[in-house]
């Protein structure tokens, strides 16, 4: 036989009635026995509770996780006739000196953190602000003031990534979370969660490498506790960081000039149509007055592919050049939301198309809900979601489409200012989230995808429309200019292109 020597002590107070030398072998009903044999004490409870029916199984004490210097509660007599409050707070002071045994830091408890409390016999009757139920941790705190630091250099390269330490005085190890609180358009992931060990932990975040010339930015992260939207624990909003623009070289001031190599007699080959609204003759009739309307807006490109009013004269787009329209001093295109709209039809090069790239540079006025209250399109072709860029007016998310898959993304519509929208589409790739990216102002979102995007754009497709849906979804908003290009761009073309975009428009 194995011999271990327990201790069996009152569960309302530290008082020890006895030691014993126990076999381990022994069952729990035999050890139940003797000690009511021996003390005024009812055994039945444990670190781990058991009852009669228990019992009758004759479990040996090893089974049940009995070793060497054990403490077994009990209740005498004068503690079966205790409160329930009364019963519990004597148990958790038990745990409690079992902690503070072991060493555990949470060696105190705050009892209202409990998802239930008494008041005598009476649950539930204290102001018990933990009604969410228990949390992790809770009810035991540390016995010191919690306190937590945060360091990492005080500059980074745009593309490179910065690596943040993180450190805690009494409080939990465990899972802890970052959020970029400034400048969150610099980085393409925002927030993110870490380990944190032995007080300890580190993450890393990293600006974007975009091609936009813009100077030196600074931004602030913070770690939060519980989720991304927890409470801050501690910023760098006192120090923030430093973002050093690598983008210093002059942007490009024309497409040609990114697209040297497919470039004829002026005319960028791989650009399908690009209608630029800030040179007047790019209109029928030419040079219109501020505010007049034109039942044509023609392809700055190759002027092949060229944008008609679907309406009569009553119902057509803009060209507003007034100081209060302009962007950097350039004239813009208006589109009611009522009824204007363009089409360019017939639109081969959009047909069985493995790659396409699209860039519009819109400001979307804000909706009352009474001017559209369906998803108004910037742009969109005659195949449902064969093309298309729109915001969902109840979530006020943006969204895109391509080859029948839609992505909805994480952003909402600023109608202050104009925005760069970038299609991406890919059909040689595989899955939803390669084939179909979506860019805003040079950041990619990450997309919640609807359907399929397949391979190839529809073969059915022969128009695609500017500011409306096939005559519906029509969209409200100043555009400056559009660009659709045949074939998936390079990362390094895209931002070159967003560059071009940010620079002649003064983004």
């Amino acid at each position: 036989m194995a011999t271990i020597n327990i201790t069996v002590q009152s569960l309302l107070n530290t008082a020890v009635y006895n030691s014993y030398a126990v076999d381990n072998a022994g069952t729990i009903g035999e050890l139940k026995a003797s000690i009511e044999a021996t003390t005024d004490c009812s055994v039945d409870w444990f670190d781990l509770v058991f009852n009669e029916s228990v019992l009758a199984t004759a479990p040996t004490i090893v089974s049940y996780g009995i070793v060497e210097g054990s403490r077994l509660r009990t209740h005498n007599k004068i503690d079966r006739l205790a409160t329930k409050e009364l019963r519990q707070n004597a148990k958790l002071d038990l745990a409690a000196l079992d902690r503070a045994a072991s060493g555990n830091d949470r060696s105190t408890y705050d009892i209202t953190q409990l998802p239930d409390t008494y008041n005598g016999n009476v649950s539930g009757a204290d102001d018990n602000p933990n009604t969410g139920g228990l949390v992790t941790g809770r009810p035991w705190t540390f016995s010191g003031e919690s306190s937590y630091a945060l360091s990492g250099a005080d500059n980074v390269n745009e593309g490179s990534g910065l690596t943040f330490s993180f450190s805690i005085s009494n409080a939990s190890n465990g899972t802890y979370y970052w959020t970029i609180e400034t400048n969150a358009g610099d980085f393409a992931t925002t927030s993110g969660s870490f380990t944190v060990a032995g007080n300890a932990g580190t993450f890393t975040v990293t600006p974007t490498a975009d091609s936009i010339t813009e100077g030196s930015e600074t931004f602030t992260v913070a770690v939060r506790s519980g989720s991304t939207s927890g409470s801050i624990l501690v910023s760098t909003s006192a120090v923030p960081a430093t973002i050093n623009d690598t983008s210093l070289t002059p942007p490009p001031e024309t497409i040609a000039e990114i697209f040297t190599g497919e470039t004829t007699s002026g005319v960028v080959t791989v650009l399908e149509t690009q209608f630029e609204a800030s040179d007047g003759t790019n209109f029928i009739p030419s040079n219109p007055a501020d505010g007049d309307t034109f039942t044509q807006w023609t392809d700055a490109n190759s002027g092949t592919h060229n944008a008609n009013a679907i309406g009569g004269a009553t119902t057509r787009a803009s060209y507003e050049s007034d100081n209060a329209s302009l962007q950097n001093s350039l004239s813009v295109v208006r589109f009611d939301g009522v009824n204007d709209g363009l089409s360019i039809n017939p639109y081969p090069g959009l047909v069985s198309k493995a790659g396409i790239t699209v860039f519009a540079l819109v400001k979307t006025a804000q909706e009352t809900g009474s001017v559209n209250n369906l998803d108004p399109r910037v742009f969109s072709t005659n195949v449902s979601n064969g093309l298309a860029l729109y915001y969902n007016s109840a979530s006020n998310l943006w969204t895109v489409a391509a080859s029948t898959g839609v992505g909805a993304s994480t952003t909402t519509n600023d109608h202050t200012k104009f925005n760069i929208h970038t299609l991406v589409y890919d059909g040689s790739l595989t899955g939803n989230a390669n084939r179909l990216k979506y860019r805003h102002n040079g950041v990619q979102n990450t997309l919640t995808f609807t359907g399929t995007v397949g391979a190839t754009t529809s073969a059915s497709i022969t128009t695609m429309y500017l500011g409306n849906a096939n005559g519906a979804n029509y969209w409200k908003g100043d555009m400056a200019e559009y660009l659709l290009f045949t074939r998936t761009l390079t990362t390094q073309e895209i931002q070159s292109v967003e560059s071009y975009l940010t620079n002649k428009w003064g983004l």
